[in-house]
């Protein structure tokens, strides 16, 4: 029975018009990265293959046409692979539309699988505050990170918590560009900016920002703070002063502390007037050079605030802060009697400091004493007549 069965599907098979067209049956995908070729396999059944037959390949990499094919005839009268080379990246999406010589297609996609390479970005200007009720263009550059090369093509999508933001203007050789709004709110606020960043072929990118979010003010309400001297290295072990001037539109304002932050040693505030301190510094002792910093902020309702941030190094002078392990004592001196006429003598005394130092292998060893090496300093020399 089976037979007859097989017997009369064949012959129904041969005797089906040419004329009557109908769509193919199946499409598979199959895309080799390494080779960048894409598999194109089709079962469209057929008993003239050369007058009822698929026309057109179509090719289509993210919705854009990249392939268009066209034939006369079909290589197997039912299931046959057309093979395209087609450039493609991590997370393009390919596309294949297939349609028959009398009637019907067929369409099927498939998402490219490869490695992925890393971009990153910059981000112009990077604003510490921006005014309530203003607006703010800013440009990012994306590039790849491998060879610094600009990448186009990118979906940039900026979101912030409080204020608007335009939609993303691509400019070419990697720039976009877009317009920050920032609210009308009652009180100053923090706002936050993040960029995504995707690209087929290249691992998404996520990029944050923060600002302050400050009332409009004149010049004559933002507090401005000035720090004298600028010190950019201290032994260890050294005490500094520090003259910090608080003012706003060029006056001293009369605020009743300052914010001040510091490492690596520490730090007295002292106010000796109107918008005047003094800062007492003690760097800490260190066996290595290292860096250190006093930050100094001041704020006040209906002002701007302002802040500096001094960063300098704590030089390793070899010093331990400890006394010598003798216990210290009168420094000595070198006494020297010299005969002078008339039977006169005149005695010399030579003032000598033992100056502790590591020495770390430089210069001729000093006198030892109790584990630590001296230096002898001869600084001053005192004569007396007798």
């Amino acid at each position: 029975m089976s037979f007859l069965l097989a017997v009369l599907a064949s012959v129904l098979f041969l005797c089906t018009s040419p004329s009557e067209g109908h769509a193919p049956s199946d499409m598979e995908l199959e895309y080799d990265y390494g080779s960048q070729v894409l598999s194109v396999t089709i079962t469209h059944t057929t008993p003239a293959p050369s007058s009822h037959y698929v026309e057109t390949v179509d090719v289509y990499r993210n919705d854009i046409l990249v392939l268009e094919e066209h034939y006369d005839s079909q290589p197997d009268p039912r299931t046959f692979t057309y093979e395209y080379e087609v450039t493609a990246v991590d997370g393009d999406i390919l596309r294949v539309h297939a349609e028959c010589s009398i009637q019907g297609s067929i369409e099927d996609e498939i998402t490219v699988e490869g490695p992925r390479e890393y971009m990153y970005l910059s981000v112009n200007p990077t604003p510490e505050e921006v005014e309530m009720g203003s607006e703010l263009d800013l440009t990012v550059n994306i590039y790849a990170e491998e060879d610094d090369m600009p990448l186009d093509g990118v979906s940039v999508i900026p979101r912030v918590d409080l204020g608007l933001v335009s939609e993303v203007s691509e400019l070419g050789l990697g720039g976009y560009a877009f317009t920050y709004s920032a609210p009308d709110l009652e009180s100053e606020d923090i706002e936050v900016l993040n960029l995504s960043c995707t690209k087929n072929g290249y691992h998404p990118l996520y990029f944050e920002i923060s600002f302050d979010l400050v009332l409009s003010i004149d010049d004559s309400r933002k507090i401005e703070i000035a720090m004298d001297p600028w010190i950019y290295g201290i032994d260890e072990g050294e005490t500094r002063e520090i003259n910090v001037v608080v003012t706003a539109g060029g006056e001293p304002l009369d605020i009743g502390t300052l914010d001040v932050d510091y490492s690596k040693g520490s730090l007295d505030v002292e106010k000796i007037g109107v918008g005047m301190f003094r800062l007492t510094y003690e760097a800490a002792h260190v066996d290595a050079d290292t860096s250190a910093f006093i930050r100094v902020s001041a704020s006040m309702i209906g002002y701007r605030s302002d802040e500096r941030r001094m960063e300098f190094v704590i030089r390793d002078t070899g010093s331990t802060g400890e006394e010598p392990a003798d216990g210290g004592g009168p420094a000595p001196y070198t006494w020297g009697l010299v005969a002078l006429a008339a039977g006169a003598i005149l005695v010399t005394a030579s003032l000598v400091f033992l100056i502790y130092s590591k020495r770390k292998g430089r210069g001729p060893p000093g006198e030892k004493r109790g584990g630590r090496v001296y230096e002898a300093v001869e600084v001053e020399e005192v004569q007396e007549d007798s």
